[in-house]
This record gives structure tokens, sequence and C-alpha cells, in this order.
């Protein structure tokens, strides 16, 4: 279900929506083809991490990462 509404509702909100014209139709389905083919991609290629891979990963540059932003948002930079 989520391939099937979430990509066409992404199209009609963020894309611009379906035209009522013959080649709006053909233009909205490839759209919503794209937003399908980037979905799968993302997801098959990204691996599975498991919970002490995510916390050490989040917990050490993640984290300095966050605190170096942090420190130059204040400076304004």
């Amino acid at each position: 279900m989520q391939l099937a509404t979430l990509p066409v509702l992404l199209v009609l909100v963020f894309w611009g929506g379906p035209v009522t014209t013959a080649w709006g139709a053909v233009w909205f389905a490839a759209k919503v083809l794209l937003v399908v083919v980037l979905f799968v991609l993302i997801k098959n290629t990204n691996p599975r991490v498991r919970i002490d891979q995510a916390l050490r990963f989040f917990w050490g540059p993640a984290t300095a990462a966050a605190l170096v932003a942090l420190v130059l948002a204040q400076f304004g930079w």
C-alpha cells in the first residue's frame, strides 16, 4: 500500500499534480514511477543495521557533528 499511495500523494502535493490532457496523464505516471523507483532503490541499497551499530554511530560521529553544528549556529556561521 505504501508503494501505491505515498508516491501519488507526493507527486500530487509537491510536483504539481495531474494535468487533464493525455500527455499530462503520461507525465504524471512517469513522475509517480520515478518516485517509486527512488523509494525502492533507497530501501534496497541501505543495509540493515543492528541496534548496537546504530547506537555506536549516533553517540559517536553524529553527536559530534550535531555539537559542531550547534556551536557554528551559535556564532552565526
